[in-house]
């Protein structure tokens, strides 16, 4: 009964550890093809909506950005057109078409990356995508705006921004924000403390996107700017794939999920294959205690 009950804490062990060991990548598995899922199913709600619904949301989001960038400098609150100040309530509505808090989403083609940006920067958002800085332009583009985009590194259960410090000056992300796709050069890139948040302010005139993360990864004591300027792009055509040319090796082209999924299954084939060695040892080594004693370890004595 003993050698019983070991033998069940002994799989309950290694299933445990098998569990933790594989979360992480199955979190991963998870939220990205939910995020898949959700990507898709925007695309097909606004390929369904009416072009002047789609007019009137992107009018409500230039009117938002307008009323942001006339604050500037007098420390007073956007408002709108009745002159009342934008709630948390009027920021959430913005863009918000389904109803999800989904505003668009981001393709950076360099990292192979494609995420949703939903509003806020709440921790339940930046774990499963890319949140919108409240207060800052919303991601439609346009004269004097700049549009904060913030994800996390190194999360186990998804990749966010944990490559962006691989973008350089000169590579392109997109934007895409009800049927409009908006494209974005790098032209700057910065390492700064949190407190230090000029490189963020409108500029008159400017359409800039940053997108922000924390740095040194696993640090985390400063904040990655990577700032994009508005260039021009025909949204007729699909996003190009971008070829990447400092790839070393196969493991660096893997995404962060199937890296993670790769080490797990690589340790629980190892798991595996060291238990065999053991039943298999144990077995033998049994074989040869009851061919050594000529009789099996677990008969009982014999009695004259």
């Amino acid at each position: 009964m003993k050698d019983k009950l070991r033998k069940l804490i002994r799989v309950v062990i290694i299933l445990v550890g098998l569990g933790i060991l594989v979360y992480p990548s199955l979190s991963a598995y998870l939220i990205q093809q939910n995020a898949s899922r959700s990507i898709a199913s925007y695309d097909d709600t606004v390929s369904k909506t009416e072009a002047a619904r789609l007019d009137a949301l992107l009018k409500d989001a230039q009117e938002y950005n307008k009323l942001l960038a006339s604050s500037v400098g007098n420390n007073k609150p956007p408002v709108d057109a009745n002159g009342n100040p934008l709630s948390l309530d009027s920021y959430e509505n913005i863009l918000n078409l389904k109803g999800d808090g989904m505003m668009g989403y981001i393709t950076i083609p360099k990292l192979n990356l494609t995420s949703r940006i939903l509003h806020g920067t709440e921790e339940s958002v930046l774990q499963v995508a890319i949140g919108h800085l409240k207060n800052t332009s919303l991601p439609v583009g346009g004269n004097t705006t700049h549009a904060i985009l913030s994800g996390h590194r190194g999360l186990p259960t998804a990749e966010l921004f944990t490559d962006l410090d691989k973008l350089i000056i000169g590579d392109v992300f997109y934007i895409k924000v009800l049927n409009t796709t908006l494209c974005y050069t790098v032209d700057q890139i910065l390492t700064v403390l949190p407190n230090e948040t000029e490189e963020l302010a409108l500029q008159k005139d400017k359409d800039y996107v940053t997108l922000l993360t924390c740095t040194p990864y696993g640090i985390n004591s400063h904040r990655l700017l990577v700032r994009g300027v508005r260039t021009p792009f025909d949204d007729t055509q699909e996003i190009p794939v971008y070829q990447t040319v400092n790839i070393e090796s196969f493991w660096e082209k893997l995404p962060a999920q199937y890296r993670h999924m790769f080490i797990g299954f690589t340790v629980i084939v190892v798991f595996l294959v060291v238990y065999l060695i053991v039943v298999i040892v144990r077995k033998i080594l049994k074989k040869r205690r009851y061919r050594n004693n000529g009789q099996d370890d677990e008969s009982p004595p014999q009695t004259e």
